[in-house]
């Protein structure tokens, strides 16, 4: 009989404050990715869809190994399709965060949050990451008294944002994202959330796409990707900005915070608020 996988996981033994490096490298990759303290040493294990393979995982390691000029291999196992739900369970238990509750089983929803339920076989960036959270939180913020008619989510992952978005104020977004089968998850996580006809999901390698530029100006947009990334793209994006629209960016450490906030400011667009959730930073701009 063949097995059935639905994923791979890897693990690695670090330092404290390599967390963040590993963290940050493993973000593009859609990792679901839990830390914590095992027998007085720090552990990582992080969990990956069947997009990724073990050359994609071990590149991805490699890379923030050598940034700390260290030589760390992680162990990477299959994860069988009848270990998921328990290691979900155990690693990933149901989140609240600004109103809403983000949850991959059969949990009953506290009354007063906005559910969004995410399926096993799909539970990465799922809200339980700072930038996530962060991004959700300033959503949360800005939205008190103002209505959003179209939104732009750019480097959508799972969806979650707009989602988040189409639960709460059903609001109409487009979800794009440079990575084919993320594209395909985020479709199969807005028909799990029946926000279908509210999401657009589709591929798109940046702002330029004729399918990203079809329904712009974007009263809001949410960019959660890299510190890099959101520089090199501050002209599309602000370009793609309706007037008096609100950009919430994340995917930037506390130490790239300046870089990031200067680059916006420069191009005259005001940073109307942030926050810091561990190493990390989600902030929210208006043209």
């Amino acid at each position: 009989m063949t097995e059935s996988y639905v994923g791979w996981q890897a693990t690695i033994a670090l330092n404290e404050d390599q967390i963040p490096v590993y963290e940050e490298i493993l973000f593009p990759l859609d990792a679901a990715v839990d830390t914590g303290k095992q027998a007085g040493k720090w552990q990582l294990n992080a969990f990956f869809g069947n997009e990724q393979n073990e050359e994609s995982i071990l590149k991805a390691f490699k890379i923030a190994s050598d940034i700390l000029g260290e030589d760390h291999r992680p162990v990477i196992t299959r994860v069988k399709d009848e270990d998921w739900q328990e290691k979900m369970k155990r690693e990933f238990p149901p989140l609240e965060v600004a109103g809403f509750f983000i949850h991959t089983f059969d949990e009953v929803v506290p009354e007063g949050l906005v559910e969004l339920k995410i399926p096993a076989g799909m539970a990465f960036g799922t809200g339980e990451h700072p930038t996530t959270a962060g991004c959700l939180t300033l959503y949360d913020n800005l939205t008190e008294g103002r209505r959003f008619e179209n939104a732009l989510d750019m480097g959508c992952g799972s969806a979650i944002l707009a989602m988040a978005a189409a639960k709460k104020h059903q609001l109409k977004s487009l979800a794009v994202d440079i990575d084919k089968p993320s594209v395909d998850v985020a479709l199969e996580n807005c028909e799990f959330n029946k926000v279908e006809t509210l999401v657009t999901c589709a591929y798109s390698d940046g702002f330029a796409s004729e399918t990203v530029q079809q329904r712009a100006p974007y009263d809001l947009i949410f960019a959660n990707i890299l510190a890099n990334p959101l520089i090199e793209m501050s002209d599309d994006l602000i370009n793609t900005l309706d007037d008096d629209g609100i950009a919430i960016l994340s995917g930037f450490l506390t130490t790239q915070r300046d870089d990031v906030v200067r680059c916006y400011e420069s191009k005259g667009v005001e940073l109307i608020g942030e926050i810091t959730m561990g190493d990390w930073v989600a902030a929210a701009f208006s043209k």
